[in-house]
């Protein structure tokens, strides 16, 4: 049987026949290894993919920091809303340090 110019043979191909002409038994090895190379390119694209939402998850955490404009006594590190900034770059501050 032909398709797109390829000959196929079917289930039939056996044993020496087969390595002789360089088809398998559902058709040229040419056809197989591009299949194999598809699924390894596959497989590499799903495990940067994992990789990339576990680093995403263990940095999207992050600590709550208050702002307060009428605090009397802000508190660093304006972790609870008693100890509040008074200014809200002060907080941003402090989140962007890690602290």
């Amino acid at each position: 049987m032909k398709q797109n110019g390829v000959s196929w043979r079917s289930i039939g191909c056996k044993g020496a026949e087969c390595a002789a002409s360089g088809r398998g038994r559902f058709g040229p090895q040419e056809k197989r290894e591009e299949t194999q190379k598809q699924k390894s390119a596959m497989k590499t694209t799903l495990r940067f993919l994992v990789m990339v939402l576990i680093l995403g998850a263990l940095d999207a955490s992050g600590a709550t920091r208050y702002v307060n404009v009428g605090n009397p006594y802000p508190e660093f590190p304006y972790d609870e809303f008693a100890k509040a900034a008074t200014v809200i770059q002060d907080a941003v501050d402090v989140a962007e340090a890690g602290i």
